[in-house]
């Protein structure tokens, strides 16, 4: 139920209101939207470091959470990447997005696209991305996921869209992994872990959960039955 999103797309502030209703969808061409496809959001939660500095130009700390009324059909959670970040530029990513097809559209196409293009640069708190005026992100691309392939097969989001420039192409993603811990503690929060595949250790199940036992502590046994998802099994 938990979906992450770019603190300025939830910010009341950032439209000088003192509240905000978020409802989501899965469907691919918003346009065509009825009200019975939304799922309305019940909670949320920005960084705590977040404030709306008046701008849409990336921010460190540019990530928030919400909670879906209920749990989509037919869609299953992407795994995010807690690992810290190295030599990321040249690295294939793949971006998706609702927002507009050039700088000159008057408004987001509300269509999901996608596309695949190498970093261009990261650093402390962003992964960079893009060709000005060609290709990469534009406006109401924002909060939307970008995911990198590891070397384990897995498939893990990276990188949350932030900001880019009036050209669009070139832009900016939050790295997902800088804030774990704040991603961690809402689903400790709101969802916590279950005794079973979830990618998170539940203490205290009968059998043991196989997240405990595949969780990155050093060891590689036949306690995990699945070696590719213990990250100390090599591939």
């Amino acid at each position: 139920r938990s979906l992450l999103t770019a603190a300025h797309c939830v910010d009341p502030e950032r439209v000088g209101a003192t509240s905000v209703t978020i409802r989501a969808s899965n469907k691919a061409d918003a346009n065509t939207l009825n009200t019975g496809e939304y799922i309305n959001v019940v909670d949320r939660r920005l960084h705590p470091n977040w404030q709306w500095s008046g701008s849409d130009m990336a921010a460190p700390t540019d990530v928030a959470m919400l909670l879906l009324a209920s749990a989509p059909s037919g869609v299953t959670p992407a795994a995010i990447n807690r690992a810290a970040l190295s030599g990321f530029t040249g690295k294939s990513i793949r971006l998706v997005g609702y927002g507009r097809t050039s700088a000159a559209a008057s408004s987001s196409s509300a269509i999901r696209r996608q596309i695949t293009l190498n970093g261009t640069g990261q650093d402390a708190n962003y992964i960079d991305f893009g060709v000005a005026g060609s290709q990469g992100t534009c406006v109401g691309d924002s909060g939307g996921p970008a995911f990198h392939t590891f070397s384990d097969n897995v498939t893990r989001q990276v990188g949350v869209l932030s900001g880019g420039n009036s050209q669009c192409g070139e832009a900016s993603d939050v790295r997902v992994d800088i804030h774990a811990g704040f991603i961690d503690q809402w689903l400790s929060d709101k969802e916590p872990p279950i005794c079973g595949a979830d990618g998170r250790c539940q203490t205290g199940c009968m059998p043991v959960d196989m997240d405990c036992n595949c969780a990155a502590d050093g060891q590689c046994t036949v306690a995990c039955p699945d070696v590719l998802s213990d990250p100390d099994c090599p591939r």
